[in-house]
């Protein structure tokens, strides 16, 4: 994966790092979303504890949360076929509610 990726522009990948770290905390708006949330979550994330996320699932109103355990933080590029299996579990599962 690291090869797939390694022709990104030096001056983008600073570039998103510093708008990452200067972005503000947006939990409030998940607080006041009143729809339903899926949270895919990297067992292995070193930028998001697992700890961390799962106490942020709380915030939401309507949650489903599904774990990726060989992922870190880019799971939807680590176990694309995985990621795409549980958001189709959560679309069948919104479409009950």
């Amino acid at each position: 994966m690291i090869r797939r990726y390694s022709a990104f522009p030096s001056e983008s990948l600073i570039a998103y790092l510093e708008a990452m770290m200067r972005r503000p905390e947006r939990l409030t708006v998940l607080a006041r979303f009143a729809g339903p949330v899926l949270f895919i979550i990297g067992e292995k994330d070193q930028v998001v504890p697992l700890e961390q996320s799962l106490k942020q699932s709380h915030l939401a109103r309507v949650t489903q949360v599904e774990l990726l355990p060989a992922a870190g933080h880019m799971g939807m590029l680590e176990e694309p076929e995985a990621g795409t299996v549980r958001i189709r579990k959560f679309l069948n599962f919104i479409t009950t509610i």
